[in-house]
């Protein structure tokens, strides 16, 4: 007979011993439910009304997805329940409770992601929790940034497209004069800060970026690659947006190029920003030949303390 070792049969997985408790999971996912159904509540109603978060609908599928692609790939490990998840829960809840005192949406919408990665040391210990982090970090995408960040960020985003939108006009032969956030082509006027959804593009193609650098079989150094060129891919995307519109007014008047602008433009923006991290991937393979392809946290599987069980003989 096959002999364990005792301190893995003293402190089963509950995940791996096949023994899941499904009815401990099925009372948390209740209970959280209950306590954050007002949440809930409040970022269903902003998805739907704001156009910069209307993708936060498809996070928590596209979250499960990369939770499910981890535990398919990730090498399962002797772990038992860790306690210490009752910290990171505690410190969930009282970030919820602050945030409702203080009226700061923010904090009492992001306090559901401490409470999930306790939950996952609670029921795996920290396999699960290594298992689970990506995806339940993965869900912040679908939180609206504070209203003080997301303007902080915004201007200075419009003022550079702005700029480089001018400098693409002027080398064209366009005679384009920005004044602010407006750009004067010929006798039209361009509103950028009106117009331009560099913010939105921005914060949707980081929510795909993240996606797919968790998703690709890549190691860590060409996924961070993938996320940081979010900001550059979606500011060059903008760009040409702005600069081809400028283009439409000069040379095919305004009622064309506005159509352009604010519906095949909107629509092709992310095809190509998803164009450019294909070539982008293409290009990171070639240079790191000998990583391309490996899934940077997967880990090797545990070799059994008899050799003979790798056979499948019985000693």
């Amino acid at each position: 007979m096959i002999k364990t070792r005792e301190s893995d049969s003293c402190q089963p997985d509950l995940l791996s011993s096949g023994q899941t408790p499904f009815g401990l999971i099925g009372i948390l996912a209740v209970v959280f439910a209950w306590a954050w159904w007002p949440v809930f509540q409040v970022l269903g109603v902003r998805w739907s009304q704001d156009p910069q978060y209307s993708h936060g609908y498809f996070v928590p599928f596209i979250a499960a997805y990369i939770l499910w692609i981890r535990l398919s790939k990730v090498s399962r490990t002797s772990s038992h329940p860790a306690w210490t998840g009752l910290l990171l829960v505690a410190s969930g809840a009282v970030a919820y409770l602050l945030g409702a005192h203080l009226y700061f949406e923010w904090l009492e919408h992001i306090s559901m992601l401490p409470i999930l990665m306790g939950i996952s040391l609670l029921l795996g210990g920290r396999w699960l929790f290594r298992v689970c982090l990506p995806a339940v970090a993965y869900l912040a995408f679908m939180i609206p940034m504070p209203y003080s960040l997301e303007t902080a960020m915004a201007m200075p985003l419009q003022s550079l497209a702005g700029r480089c939108s001018e400098f693409l006009l002027q080398i064209l032969g366009i005679a384009a004069i920005r004044n602010g956030n407006l750009i004067r082509v010929e006798e039209h006027v361009l509103g950028v800060a009106e117009a331009c959804s560099g913010m939105r593009m921005l914060v949707v193609f980081f929510a795909v970026s993240a996606a797919i650098a968790l998703v690709v079989e890549r190691n860590w150094i060409e996924k961070l690659f993938v996320i940081l060129s979010a900001v550059p891919i979606a500011l060059f995307c903008n760009v040409v947006r702005i600069t081809v519109t400028g283009v439409l007014y000069s040379v095919a008047g305004r009622e064309l190029a506005e159509k352009v602008f604010h519906d095949v433009a909107g629509w092709l923006m992310m095809p190509a920003a998803l164009g450019l991290v294909c070539a982008e991937l293409k290009y990171l393979s070639l240079v790191f030949p000998a990583h391309s392809g490996q899934y940077a946290f997967s880990r090797p599987a545990i070799v059994p303390a008899n050799p003979a069980t790798s056979s499948g003989g019985v000693a």
